[in-house]
């Protein structure tokens, strides 16, 4: 897999608490990406400043976006020209052995999407008891020991059968190739879980596979920065 395979999308929003541990753990990584690019929502936390300063990358470009979660994402995923895109949301965070995992069964199996589990883990850093999503389902259901691509009934299935959940779990957790995403992009007309609803519309669209492994981290959010941060994972939301 080579450098240039991979873009990173940045979506900011006064995010400035929890800054330097991201930046600290994105630093292991951040060399397999050919390019990165910061969305910021009007931060007045001191946010930007704080990456132009911390983040380190020959090739990062910072962009500004009115408020509107899938709205900056879709943003800064039109300016990515790798062939794939990994979405960083503040806080929740992947391991190098990880993310070269998820690009590496995106070229093996000829996929668009890329989906695996992260584990759950407060603001402290203590973990949290895993909460059932759907790629729990996938997993028993079709016995998954190792990285797998669904047929297409299979994550129309899935989907289906998943209307209050996002296939995607987090999108953090996950890989997507880049052209898919610019062509089908995330719709901002379903607030702060709208991964849930372009999964169900894309289900048939797309090529699929699962990673059974777990090697990335969602940070559950206080419920008091779950209604005013729209930087907020949709699965905070949608799959309890």
């Amino acid at each position: 897999m080579t450098m240039s395979s991979l873009g990173v999308v940045i979506p900011t929003k006064n995010s400035l608490a929890y800054l330097p541990q991201h930046l600290e753990r994105i630093a292991e990584w951040l060399d397999l990406a050919a390019e990165v690019v910061v969305v910021d929502s009007f931060s007045s936390d001191g946010t930007v400043e704080y990456l132009r300063n911390h983040l380190r990358h020959p090739k990062a470009r910072f962009l500004t976006h009115p408020p509107g979660l899938y709205a900056s994402w879709n943003h800064g995923i039109t300016q990515i020209s790798a062939k794939y895109v990994y979405i960083s949301t503040i806080g929740d965070l992947i391991t190098r052995a990880g993310l070269q995992r998820l690009l590496e069964t995106g070229e093996a199996l000829g996929c668009d999407v890329v989906l695996s589990k992260p584990r759950f883990r407060a603001p402290d850093g203590q973990p949290l008891p895993d909460i059932d999503w759907p790629i729990d389902e996938i997993i028993r259901a079709l016995h998954i020991t190792r990285p797998r691509r669904l047929h297409k009934l299979e994550a129309v299935l899935f989907a289906m059968t998943n209307l209050t959940a996002a296939l995607t779990g987090s999108c953090a957790s996950d890989m997507f190739r880049t052209e898919v995403l610019q062509r089908y992009p995330f719709p901002s007309d379903f607030g702060t879980i709208g991964d849930g609803p372009w999964g169900i519309r894309h289900a048939a669209d797309l090529v699929w596979a699962v990673v059974p492994e777990r090697f990335s981290s969602f940070l559950k959010h206080p419920r008091s920065e779950v209604h005013t941060s729209e930087l907020q994972s949709p699965c905070n939301l949608v799959c309890r």
